[in-house]
């Protein structure tokens, strides 16, 4: 065969292999042509067919898959769809829009972790930097959302490098960091992000005022996170701010300090108590509390100390006398019998007719050996008339002892006869009795 022969024959294999590539794309052209008029009709699967010759006949055109894919994600035929969009990302793999419908059906589909990687890829191919936005503000709705927070953070990182002052990422990262007890970055990013929004409707600018004033107020700027919530207050966000705004109050954390105490974790206790007084230095129902946890841990003088405190801080009358007598009652256990009458004739100055004060400081006044003075002040309290007969009884029991140290047996005699009428009474006031007239 001479060469002139040979190079014919190459050359009509080259115009052949030419003709049936054209050939190809010609078919494959005109199919995908008709599937289009078929999708548009909403016959899908005649369109998916359409779709199939196309890439039978260019094996390697990525629009053809993708088009067959959108038919069949119509058809809610996801699996089918999910194949044709990943053949799709072989034939060309920056194709975007083929992760972003796969991440979306399994989305749809519940499979979270799926669906993050999908649109992280997405992310990783998309050239266009909005669109590479968009896709890692759906993968952080989607974690915020699940509360899968800390798998958040490097996704902010990722969109940050590309766009630090983006709203909706600065708004995710405020979201995410309040969440996590990061409230100094909460409140950076919000800062920036209100910046940005001037005038902006309630509507829009609600979410970064609530999460502004969510870290001003961990961080115990009560004022600036009133501020903040005040721009904030609306539709469901008002809920939300009622809710954190109860916290900014010393009775949220004294009901906690409460709660600890009953069940006697007192560490936990004095934390809260800490967090009412951060709040109101001067609430007296904390130093109480304080006052109950020293008592309990035996601390009688701290005890003593801290129900001091909360009388001298009240400034109801009627709410001091109240804590006045808690307090003797604490100075009687720790054996202070001289603050005690020092703090009743405190209360009697405002209130003279207080029975209790009266006995507490009758009491204190025998038990520190002022015994003609408890004699007096079981006087003032018998001679009002109104005790019941049980009163009467105990008043009597401490004037008849009183009496008795005080060498005055004929008035102890008549007040342990007294003291005898109240039964709880009844059978110490009569050994006493019996012991002055020499009958025991």
């Amino acid at each position: 065969m001479n060469l002139n022969h040979s190079r014919n024959i190459l050359g009509f294999c080259l115009f052949y292999l030419l003709c049936l590539n054209c050939w190809s794309q010609g078919a494959g052209a005109e199919a995908y042509k008709k599937g289009k008029v078929l999708e548009r009709a909403k016959s899908y699967p005649e369109a998916a067919a359409q779709y199939q010759i196309a890439y039978k006949a260019e094996p390697d055109n990525h629009k053809y898959y993708y088009a067959e894919g959108m038919c069949y994600y119509k058809l809610k035929q996801f699996d089918l769809a999910i194949a044709s969009f990943q053949r799709t990302i072989e034939k060309s793999p920056d194709f975007t829009g083929a992760y972003s419908l796969i991440a979306k059906i399994y989305l749809n589909q519940k499979d979270y972790d799926k669906a993050v990687s999908y649109y992280d890829e997405a992310f990783n191919h998309e050239k266009d930097q909005t669109k590479k936005i968009q896709y890692k503000i759906l993968i952080l709705q989607m974690l915020t959302k699940l509360k899968r927070d800390d798998e958040a953070p490097p996704h902010i990182a990722d969109a940050k490098s590309i766009d630090p002052n983006n709203l909706e990422i600065l708004y995710y990262d405020a979201k995410v960091s309040n969440v996590k007890g990061d409230h100094a970055q909460a409140k950076e990013s919000m800062l920036i992000a209100t910046s940005q929004l001037l005038d902006a409707p309630p509507a829009k600018s609600a979410k970064f005022y609530y999460e502004l004033g969510v870290a001003y107020n961990e961080l115990g700027d009560y004022a600036n996170a009133k501020s903040a919530w005040d721009k904030a207050n609306f539709g469901s966000y008002s809920k939300m701010i009622a809710a954190q705004m109860s916290k900014n109050s010393p009775v949220y954390f004294y009901r906690a300090a409460v709660s600890y105490f009953m069940v006697g974790e007192y560490e936990k206790s004095e934390e809260k108590i800490t967090e009412a007084l951060n709040i109101q230095k001067d609430y007296s129902p904390a130093f109480v509390l304080r006052g109950k946890i020293a008592k309990k841990q035996g601390n009688f003088a701290e005890a003593v100390s801290y129900y001091k405190q909360a009388a001298e801080m009240e400034t109801d009358p009627v709410k001091k006398s109240a804590l006045e007598l808690q307090f003797v009652g604490m100075q009687i256990d720790a054996g202070d019998y001289n603050g005690g009458i020092k703090t009743c004739n405190s209360i009697l100055g405002v209130d003279p007719a207080n029975r209790k004060a009266l006995y507490d400081k009758g009491f204190c006044q025998y038990k520190s050996g002022q015994y003609a003075a408890a004699i007096s002040t079981m006087d003032i309290l018998l001679s009002g008339g109104t005790a019941d007969s049980k009163s009467k009884a105990q008043y009597s029991m401490l004037l008849g002892l009183a009496a008795a140290k005080n060498r005055d047996n004929d008035r102890a005699k008549e007040a342990f006869k007294a003291a005898m009428a109240g039964g709880p009474f009844k059978a110490a006031a009569k050994s006493e009795y019996d012991k002055l007239t020499g009958n025991q």
